[in-house]
Order: C-alpha cells, then sequence, then structure tokens
C-alpha cells in the first residue's frame, strides 16, 4: 500500500514539473505582440530599429552607428509574431519575435546573412537628429 502512494506520489511530481517545464518554455517565445519602439542589440552595439506604430504606421528606420547611416523601410505582420521587412538593407527579410517573462522581448532578423538579436529597449520609437545642411 505505502509503495502505490509513493509511485504514485513521484508520478505526480514528475508530471508537474513537466508542466511547468513546458509550460515556461512556451511563454518564452510567445509571438503575439506588436512591433513598436526601439529596439537594440549586443553583437552591434551602435546599431538600433526604431519602429513607428503611431496612427497605423508601418514604418522602420534601422540605424547603422558604426557607419552613421540609416535605412528607412516599411514593414508588415505575416502572422503572430511574424513580419516582413522591406528597405534597401532588408528585401522581404522575415522577422521572428519573441517574448521572455517577465520583462525581455525582441526579435530575430538575418542582416548580410547573419542571424542577429534584438531587444527592446524603449517602447517609444525614436531617431537620430540629422545635422543641418
Amino acid at each position: 500500500m505505502v509503495s502505490k502512494l509513493k509511485r504514485l506520489f513521484i508520478v505526480s511530481l514528475i508530471a508537474i514539473l513537466l508542466i511547468v517545464i513546458v509550460a515556461g518554455i512556451a511563454n518564452e517565445y510567445t509571438r503575439n505582440y506588436t512591433l513598436g519602439g526601439i529596439y537594440v542589440c549586443k553583437l552591434m552595439p551602435f546599431d538600433f530599429i526604431s519602429f513607428d506604430i503611431m496612427n497605423g504606421s508601418d514604418k522602420f528606420t534601422y540605424y547603422q552607428g558604426n557607419e552613421q547611416a540609416a535605412d528607412y523601410g516599411t514593414f508588415s505582420k505575416v502572422s503572430d509574431g511574424v513580419y516582413i521587412l522591406n528597405s534597401s538593407i532588408f528585401k522581404n527579410e522575415k522577422l521572428l519575435c519573441y517574448k521572455k517573462f517577465p520583462r525581455e522581448s525582441g526579435f530575430y532578423v538575418k542582416i548580410n546573412g547573419v542571424e542577429v538579436k534584438f531587444i527592446q529597449s524603449s517602447n517609444i520609437p525614436g531617431e537620430i537628429a540629422k545635422p543641418d545642411q
């Protein structure tokens, strides 16, 4: 009798542990959120992407800090957490969103054939002031 209860307890513990692990993995990559604001990249610390979603805008700007250049384009939603970027650098490039609870959200995108991770630093879009010419 004790053996059966002990076995039931162990099986229940394992089941609960598996449920917690699966739920944690699922929450780590929840993809149903909207792009917006500024995203930075640790791999390229001077680069950032700003998505302006105010008033239904579909515009983004990719700032290349090392080259002091900006690339302007548009984005469109394909499905939850999947977007397509179009600009002179991003030609129909797929962007895959992720969200790690409780705080980190961002996306993966390929730049020059290399997949890089951008993390949201602000939910407010930004831009670099252009010098007067």
